[in-house]
């Protein structure tokens, strides 16, 4: 078995299929692509959604879709690139890659525009500086120092004398004076940004039906089937993970986007999940950054991730299936594996399980599953059930290590009713519900003879004492091993 679940197989022009949209996003995914190619200015959008709502799965569908558009798309991996100081050479590397591909018949544009990124790359980068003080001083100042002044660089011309204080002088005034030099080469990179953008989408339309990618063959006008040149796409710069990067890196990449890269023909979608980034930006450079105003500064418009609008119960179903499936998931007695799956899917729909909260309670199912034999004592409903309570109600978990769980809150956890009294009156059973069953049994809940007698078994079989030390047993499988989640492994 596993312990990381297998991401559902997306390839670059797969966009959104039956068997992928495990999150029922291919709706939005269309609307939000059909938007983008009506727009004819440079557009920076921040496509925002909580972290476990599958934003990076929604990137990969979306830029398929767009793809079988016929529109240009660069996908970028901003935390897989923040070990670069200055995310200017991070962009324009991923932009030549893309133009190299696209325009294999012309390669005079890509080249054109790496002659640029050099050149403006050399008057951003503070490298020539830091390097000519260093030497000058003879390694007793950095540029920093020199730039703040004060005691160290006082110290450090007294130390070298009237030389070294000229030759400083000299490389800052040469500085200042290239800043007119800089601006032009500026403008020049983004000039030929902008024509090798263009280039790209002329290279990329062709004659396509319009109506979406669903029209079924045979299908007429009424379906959207008539011919359009589909060349009003931009170039599409999806860049991902924009929260989980450093933050200096973070925002490198958007301060960059606004200032060189926002050229038309151009548009940049960030994927992000904008509080989270917010919060990173304020642990970076101090609570009194007023991150949210700053950061409006650097996109247009926001598009979020409609999360419950696209029936989420079998979005959630699907996705914990899926999960299952992906891990291999079985357990000592295998007449149970079917049962406690659908026990499962169907607790993640009524506690309203996050996507994310899926994937980490079905982790952890899977460790405890993985550790346990036949000589074990298991009994899988009441590990499911815990598992959730574990992420959602640490209190109640609490309650139920220490042997102090009692029934009704149970009952509410588990079904979303207030109270017991809301079931039948006339009904103690719970044949219909094998998991309740359970729970009921262990919290010496009413229950007939005949069905104490089945789940007893299991009590006489293990040596324990008291219904209730099952659920104590499960609470110590539980605690034993703990699997760091994506954000804790990526932030």
């Amino acid at each position: 078995m596993r312990l990381t679940p297998i991401e559902p197989e997306i390839g670059p022009e797969d966009g959104f299929t039956e068997d992928n949209d495990l999150f029922r996003y291919a709706e939005f995914g269309e609307r939000f692509a059909n938007l983008v190619g009506s727009i004819d200015e440079p557009l920076v959008i921040v496509l925002d959604g909580p972290w476990g709502s599958g934003k990076s799965v929604f990137a990969k569908q979306w830029a398929g879709l767009l793809r079988k558009r016929c529109a240009p798309v660069i996908e970028f991996d901003a935390f897989a690139n923040d070990f670069y100081e200055d995310a200017f050479v991070a962009l324009s590397a991923q932009i030549y890659a893309g133009a190299k591909e696209t325009l294999k018949v012309n390669e005079s544009l890509p080249e054109g525009f790496l002659v640029k990124s050099k050149k403006l790359g050399k008057a951003l980068t503070p490298t020539m500086l830091r390097v000519l003080t260093r030497a000058v001083t003879a390694g007793l100042l950095s540029v920093e120092d020199v730039q703040a002044g004060g005691d160290a660089v006082k110290a450090g011309i007294e130390v070298l004398g009237s030389e070294g204080e000229k030759a400083i002088d000299e490389a800052l005034t040469e500085r200042l004076t290239k800043a007119n030099d800089d601006q032009q080469e500026m403008e020049a990179f983004k000039q030929t940004l902008s024509e090798l953008a263009k280039a790209m989408t002329a290279a990329n339309s062709k004659d396509e039906p319009t109506g979406g990618e669903n029209r079924k063959d045979g299908e007429g006008d009424e379906a959207g089937g008539e011919k359009q040149k589909r060349d009003d796409y931009p170039l599409v710069f999806i860049i991902d993970e924009l929260d989980r990067c450093r933050p200096p890196f973070a925002l490198s990449v958007i301060e960059r986007i606004k200032h060189l890269f926002s050229v038309e023909g151009v548009c940049f979608v960030l994927v992000t999940h904008l509080p989270q980034l917010e919060t990173a930006l304020q642990g970076a450079y101090g609570a009194m950054f007023d991150a949210k105003t700053y950061l409006q500064k650097f996109y247009q418009f926001r598009a979020t991730l409609p999360l419950g609008l696209y029936d989420p119960k079998p979005r959630r179903g699907t996705y914990a299936q899926h999960l299952w499936k992906s891990l291999d998931i079985s357990f000592p007695d295998k007449r149970y594996d079917q049962l406690v799956m659908d026990g499962f899917r169907e607790l993640a729909e009524t506690r309203n399980l996050s996507l994310r909260e899926i994937e980490r309670v079905t982790t952890h199912i899977a460790l405890v599953a993985a550790s346990v034999t036949s000589k074990h004592m298991f009994a899988a409903p009441i590990i499911v059930g815990l598992c959730v309570m574990r992420l959602q109600q640490s209190g109640l978990y609490e309650k139920a290590q220490t042997g102090r769980l009692e029934w009704d809150e149970t009952y509410a956890f588990l079904t979303g009713q207030q109270s017991i009294q809301q079931r039948d009156p006339n009904s103690t059973s719970y044949d219909h519900d094998w998991t309740l069953g359970w729970w009921a049994y262990c919290l010496n809940a009413p229950l007939p003879i005949e069905e104490i007698d089945s789940y007893s078994n299991t009590l006489i079989q293990y040596g324990l004492r008291e219904p209730s030390d099952i659920i104590c047993y499960s609470c110590q499988y539980i605690d034993s091993f703990e699997f760091a989640s994506r954000e804790e492994m990526r932030t």
